[in-house]
């Protein structure tokens, strides 16, 4: 399809139409049919007065035809720009809404992190009230507390033994191995340089503490029973009355029940009479 004329060129058509109406349905069906008269109809040798009077019939009707095609142009243009306007509408709706949608999905998305946040700053609030304090806890709770301290103090203890133990038995092993290689007439430079050195590397009295031995823990607290807190603990030193001499009452240390700087020596003490 041609593109459409413009505003000009259809205007100087009109104005050269003058007043010449659109034609009609009718009109067009009765060129049309001159049409194909000239075209089917039987040619003379000479002139060709039938062929004449069609034609110049259609010529005489042709203003009305342009007028038709002229209007018809304009109403084609005004609905090509009606329906772009449309589609341009329908893009801007279309990019708002999608907006709008991003909008939502973030507002969305920073409500879940708030209420995220929310309920770990209730859960820390919590964790903080159940801890037991000085001016809450009644003193069963702070006896359950320092029990599972010390709880936790026995096990890395235990964790510790068996490190230290793992590493004296590959301490071991590489001197065994290293021994059977000189009975064999094998220990030689290369030996040293291999064996030797792996033993210097793991070995603690060799080389730096081992990891576990950093950890300084309580070394005053063997017992979670031992503990201080526990009722009718000694308040000095901590023995508790299972410990006690049978006689007199006294701990170890002889700090108990008036027994200052005064250790028993009762032959049933559990320290044997020796204080």
């Amino acid at each position: 399809m041609n593109a459409p004329m413009t505003p000009e060129q259809r205007e100087a058509i009109a104005h050269q139409l003058g007043a010449a109406k659109p034609a009609t349905d009718g009109l067009l069906g009765s060129l049309a049919e001159s049409v194909t008269n000239v075209r089917t109809h039987d040619h003379p040798k000479w002139e060709d007065l039938y062929c004449m009077n069609l034609t110049s019939y259609m010529g005489e009707r042709m203003a009305p035809v342009l007028r038709r095609l002229l209007e018809a142009e304009a109403e084609w243009v005004a609905f090509r720009d009606q329906r772009n306007a449309v589609c341009a509408d329908n893009e801007e709706l279309l990019a708002r809404v999608e907006r709008s949608g991003l909008a939502r999905l973030q507002a969305e998305n920073e409500t879940r992190t708030v209420v995220r946040e929310r309920d770990a700053l209730r859960a820390r609030v919590a964790e903080l009230e159940a801890r037991p304090s000085h001016s809450s806890a009644t003193p069963a709770e702070i006896d359950a507390h320092v029990r599972q301290l010390f709880s936790e103090d026995a096990y890395l203890r235990y964790q510790q033994a068996i490190g230290e133990h793992v590493l004296a038995e590959a301490v071991e092993d590489t001197q065994v191995v290293r021994a059977s290689a000189d009975n064999d007439g094998l220990y030689n430079a290369d030996w040293r340089e291999g064996w030797d050195d792996a033993i210097e590397r793991i070995d603690p009295d060799l080389n730096d503490p081992c990891p576990s031995t950093l950890l300084t823990l309580s070394d005053s607290v063997e017992d979670p029973h031992d503990s201080p807190l526990r009722p009718g603990a000694c308040d000095a030193c901590g023995d508790v009355p299972e410990k006690w001499c049978p006689d007199c009452a006294a701990c170890r240390q002889g700090c108990h029940g008036g027994h200052d700087g005064n250790p028993c020596a009762h032959p049933r003490a559990p320290w044997g009479g020796a204080a």
